[in-house]
């Protein structure tokens, strides 16, 4: 949509005004031009009404034929809606990341009224309006990871319209970071020529919290990269924890590259010597034997 005039919002009168369009125009039958959501004060009438002699739509016909306008007011009865407490003991803080993708939720069931409600990756989505036998107690296993709000509608009599009533966050993070990228690493201009560790991964979905790195018997915790060794003589372990914020833990075993073979490396150097010295060996024998 362009704006040839931004929509503008006057609360103290009640006005709304815009004006825009789609370029190349719109080819549909019973579109919608734009949508406007109102948020009610007070409980209460109210009326939607257009400023007949300010209101146009016109053609995309090069001239922006003015097309005729059927006016149709909109009257709402706003009531005021009561809010259930929805509470889950597997998650008590909708604002808190947690591994556990098991979701239960509670709320204060009246058996007068009857329930519908829907775990949606969207806040703003609306359950339908047939009952779910639920005394409540829901529970949602095996979640994905990601973000999903539980919305409860009510309907506290046959009478009565559905109405939302709840709404409860849950954020679910069930698997470690990335594995950690590591590197042991030495720089004269650096830090004193003192030797580093140089470290970093990412968690795809609640975010990395910290890292935590332990290095010979003792735990440093909190820390950044890059990280000066206190063993400079590179003879203690050294690891490296990444928290996530549903805390779940990748670690990682250092490899100094350069300073420490690994068992792999060794087993290939040891390979390598013993077919250098059969080749000498080989090489000494066939000599040998040639002088005879």
């Amino acid at each position: 949509t362009l704006w040839a005039q931004e929509p503008t919002f006057e609360s103290s009168a009640g006005l709304v005004t815009l004006a825009g369009g789609i370029p190349n125009g719109s080819h549909v039958f019973d579109g919608i031009v734009t949508s406007i959501t109102f948020r009610t004060r007070t409980p209460g009438g109210a009326e939607i009404t257009f400023d007949q002699s300010n209101t146009s739509v016109h053609l995309n016909d090069g001239l922006g034929t003015s097309l005729p306008i059927a006016f149709k007011e909109g009257v709402f009865q706003i009531s005021e809606t009561t809010f259930i407490t929805i509470t889950s003991p597997t998650h008590p803080d909708e604002n808190k990341w947690y591994k556990n993708n098991s979701f239960t939720v509670n709320w204060g069931y009246s058996s007068d009224s009857k329930y519908s409600y829907v775990l949606s990756e969207d806040q703003d989505e609306v359950p339908d309006n047939k009952p779910e036998y639920s005394e409540g107690v829901v529970t949602f296993p095996d979640l994905e990871d990601g973000i999903f709000y539980f919305i409860l509608r009510e309907q506290s009599a046959d009478s009565e319209p559905w109405q939302v009533v709840g709404k409860r966050r849950v954020m679910i993070d069930s698997q470690p970071p990335l594995p950690i990228s590591a590197l042991v690493s030495q720089d004269d201009q650096l830090f004193g020529g003192k030797f580093f560790l140089i470290f970093s991964t990412v968690d795809k979905v609640s975010g990395v919290d910290h890292y935590d790195i332990v290095e010979g018997g003792s735990t440093h915790t909190y820390v950044d990269s890059p990280y000066v060794l206190k063993d400079q003589t590179r003879q203690s372990g050294l690891t490296v924890k990444a928290f996530d914020k549903a805390g779940n833990i990748r670690l990682q075993i250092v490899k100094e590259a350069g300073q420490q073979i690994s068992e792999s490396s060794q087993y290939t150097l040891l390979i390598v010597i013993i077919c250098v010295i059969i080749i000498l060996l080989l090489f000494l024998y066939v000599g040998t034997k040639s002088r005879k």
